[in-house]
């Protein structure tokens, strides 16, 4: 699964600072740009694997997944939604969990219950490199690990 970004801030979370302010949200998208939608149904506990990329260098080919750099260290941060107002700026619940992707930009998040409102997922790459942070929704069920995600995290201007 890849996903595209869309430009906006979150609203404050319970307890502290937003942690979605400054963010990124994206939408799930195949390599077409076409909406994937998320499965809501059956709802379950489950995990989410995945590889966090950056865009091909131009001229790198026509298989953007293989040519994709991998991008190590990026802090996935899993937060339950409590509350939502407006879908682009749901209220948070503590975190959940986190992660961070390996060498080859590969993640596999603990198995997490799910919720009636769903998660969101945060994506955080370390300090110095070219890519900006961004977050997404999801529905954790049983086989949500099944289909693993491609993360396109997108350039820092």
């Amino acid at each position: 699964m890849l996903v595209a970004t869309v430009a906006c801030d979150g609203a404050v979370g319970p307890g502290g600072p937003d942690p979605l302010r400054g963010l990124r949200q994206v939408s799930a998208a195949d390599s077409s740009g076409t909406s994937v939608p998320q499965p809501f149904s059956p709802i379950g506990a489950g995990a989410v694997v995945g590889t966090v990329i950056g865009r091909s260098a131009p001229g790198a080919g026509n298989d953007s997944l293989a040519s994709a750099p991998r991008i190590a260290g990026v802090t996935i941060r899993i937060y339950p939604i409590i509350g939502e107002e407006d879908p682009a700026s749901p209220r948070l619940g503590a975190i959940v969990a986190t992660v961070t992707t390996d060498a080859n930009g590969r993640f596999v998040t603990p198995v997490v219950g799910s919720t009636s409102m769903g998660h969101v997922l945060t994506f955080t790459p370390p300090s110095g490199v070219p890519y900006a942070a961004m977050w997404t929704r999801t529905q954790f069920w049983s086989n949500s690990a099944a289909t693993p995600w491609w993360v396109m995290l997108p350039r820092v201007p």
